[in-house]
């Protein structure tokens, strides 16, 4: 917040703010607070903003809109939300063709299928596209330098793994799909993971549709 603060004193920017027009956001299905991310991108950029929500209710999606809707009861903000709107639909071509024709831009988040699902449908010539396609990544430890940590220091280390690993369960970007360990302190790694077990029991719950995918997917 404070570094974009610093870009907003820096270049004049509420002066100087030039939108390109409606922009169209089409956030994840399995992440639930992207669609928030995206619409600050496209207000600060001075665009109209369509998001379309997750259509999966998330608990935290739902607590954002209902932040929103307190705000936008405020008189000071009443310009601000009129330069967006929120949206939820069942996944539906039609809708997002009609949606895509009359925008003059597009952020699509969601990985390879919708990604080539979106430049399917008419655009406007001068139409500029933003993918977000699929991506993945690893985690390397070391094993050795693991082994330097203290027991806080490592049930911290196991928590910030589980937030990145399990919240999404390993569908987001930066959800490690592999780890890599480097050096041969097996002690170290073993104690890792005994941190992490506890963590998976006592929060993770993993339902035998997402157990069926992720066999298939190995």
């Amino acid at each position: 917040l404070s570094n974009i603060n610093n870009i907003l004193k820096k270049y004049n920017f509420f002066k100087n703010r030039f939108g390109r027009g409606s922009i169209l956001h089409i956030a994840p299905s399995n992440v639930p607070t992207t669609f928030a991310y995206s619409l600050v991108f496209g207000m600060l950029s001075g665009n109209f903003n369509i998001i379309r929500l997750p259509s999966k209710k998330f608990f935290q999606t739902e607590i954002l809109c209902k932040i929103l809707k307190k705000l936008s009861q405020k008189k000071n903000c009443k310009k601000i939300f009129n330069k967006f709107v929120l949206v939820r639909y069942d996944n539906s071509d039609l809708i997002s063709s009609e949606l895509s024709k009359n925008a003059d831009g597009r952020i699509i988040w969601g990985g390879d299928k919708t990604v080539n699902k979106f430049k399917s449908f008419n655009t406007k010539p001068r139409c500029v596209d933003i993918f977000f396609a699929d991506r993945y990544s690893v985690s390397l430890i070391d094993s050795n330098k693991l082994n330097k940590l203290n027991n806080y220091e490592y049930k911290v280390l196991a928590q910030k793994f589980y937030n990145d690993t399990y919240t999404m369960d390993q569908n987001g970007c930066s959800s490690p799909t592999c780890v890599f360990w480097l050096g041969k302190n097996n002690l170290a790694k073993k104690k890792f993971w005994n941190e992490l077990i506890k963590l998976v029991n006592s929060k993770y719950n993993l339902e035998l549709s997402g157990a069926n995918k992720k066999i298939t997917n190995i």
